[in-house]
């Protein structure tokens, strides 16, 4: 019997560059494969990648990006901060003249290159013939893709629903916080009839429980981030005083959180901060930067990173600050996944990362406006607690539906009951 043949697109999949979505559409594809399916991911082509190659027995093909995204990963990878700063400056302003050409069909911006990823994952399905292609979003691309290959073809297709298409807040890119939602609802409705399953995520649960969506509730099915996996070593040798947080510095609390551990990353504690950030992004001013013992490390190869993690003592996290953002931040999970000691730290009462993050019992949680003496003490007195590694099965136990078993089972179950079908 032929092996079950499956397309998963996406954006930045693997290496240096890979997104928060990118790496669960990882843990996905991976899963997939210890059961036995074969695997294609498309996804983005950076610098120096090759259109096509084999990794970890998944085929991925690469698509050249456009403009936008070419000088936005200038910017996230580069070294000299001249060429960041005018790669920044490009991306940006190009992206948003794109939006204003395009904002009829926002969140839609790059309709050429929308179209160029939709031929790309057609020809793959004419040669394939995929017993299910998935669809990330975000990109938009690729979210488009599947529904153009659906159309033409009949293909079945499964919406992975990584982030909403409405339901956010802030509004930008010259359109208010209605309009923007009012013109992602269209897209949904165009999207949610043609996709034969979608998977929403648990944080934007009640959200699509609205009335609005009762046509769609039989398609809809709830699933997580997918980021609880099995990386504990049996060596867990770690520095306690290495402090460690991933990702971008995007929250407007940051230089209080730093305020918050100055105390401690003034002395023997050294806190280090992997991902796209520049000093300036820190907001912090230079002359107490070099009183600190702070480290950018920079954007490394997520499998790398993995086996980084395995160093530090301890991680940090910071929730979101809008007060209706259901947004939750997935590095959480991989912290989770390493079963060590982590502080969160949050302004908002209703932060979309506590109901997860009350779970973890090696987890510190801690206000940034409360009481500035009180907090610093009670970091110090976990810092210094004796709090052993979680085993990872008793995490799983916990964070059942954030493992990739758990995503992967829901989407086989449907493959289950039409696979059969698309073959004969």
């Amino acid at each position: 019997m032929n092996k079950r043949h499956i397309l998963i697109a996406t954006d930045s999949y693997n290496g240096k560059l890979a997104t928060a979505n990118g790496i669960c559409v990882q843990h996905i594809a991976e899963e997939f494969l210890k059961h036995d399916y074969n695997v294609d991911v498309l996804c983005y082509r950076h610098k120096n990648e090759k259109s096509y190659e084999e990794t970890k027995k998944i085929r991925l093909y690469r698509i050249r990006v456009n403009l936008v995204h070419y000088f936005r990963f200038a910017y996230e990878s580069g070294q000299n901060r001249l060429i960041r700063e005018i790669s920044k400056l490009l991306m940006v302003t190009l992206n948003r003249i794109q939006t204003l050409i395009c904002i009829h069909w926002f969140p839609m911006r790059a309709p050429f290159f929308s179209r160029r990823y939709a031929r790309e994952m057609k020809k793959l399905y004419k040669k394939n013939n995929y017993g299910m292609i998935i669809s990330s979003y975000c990109p938009f691309e690729a979210a488009y893709a599947g529904w153009r290959t659906k159309k033409e073809f009949g293909a079945t297709v499964c919406l992975y629903s990584l982030d909403s298409l409405s339901n956010f807040s802030g509004n930008k890119f010259f359109l208010t916080e209605e309009s923007q939602k009012e013109k992602g609802r269209r897209w949904e409705k165009v999207f949610f009839d043609a996709y034969d399953c979608v998977l929403q995520m648990k944080c934007h649960q009640v959200y699509y429980e609205g009335d609005v969506y009762n046509k769609y509730k039989n398609k809809f099915k709830y699933v997580d981030f997918p980021h609880i996996t099995d990386h504990q070593k049996e060596n867990k040798h770690y520095n306690n005083y290495l402090l460690m947080y991933v990702g971008s510095i995007r929250t407007s609390y940051f230089t209080q959180v730093i305020d918050l551990l100055e105390p401690f990353i003034s002395d023997k504690y050294l806190l280090e901060i992997y991902g796209g950030n520049t000093s300036a992004d820190l907001g912090i001013e230079r002359s107490k930067l070099m009183k600190i013992n702070l480290s950018l490390k920079g954007r490394v190869d997520h499998d790398k990173l993995i086996q980084i993690e395995e160093e530090a003592g301890c991680f940090l996290s910071m929730g979101n600050y809008g007060s209706s953002s259901n947004f939750v931040p997935s590095k959480i999970f991989e912290y989770i996944s390493t079963g060590k000691k982590m502080i969160h730290f949050y302004k908002n009462p209703n932060d979309s990362c506590l109901p997860y993050l009350k779970n973890y019992k090696a987890c510190c949680l801690v206000n940034v406006d409360d009481n500035k003496d009180k907090s610093i003490k009670i970091i110090e007195d976990f810092l210094k607690s004796e709090v052993g590694i979680i085993p990872s099965e008793e995490i799983k136990k916990v964070y059942l539906v954030n493992t990739p078993e758990y995503t992967y089972s829901i989407i086989n179950e449907y493959l289950n009951k039409t696979y059969d079908i698309s073959m004969t």
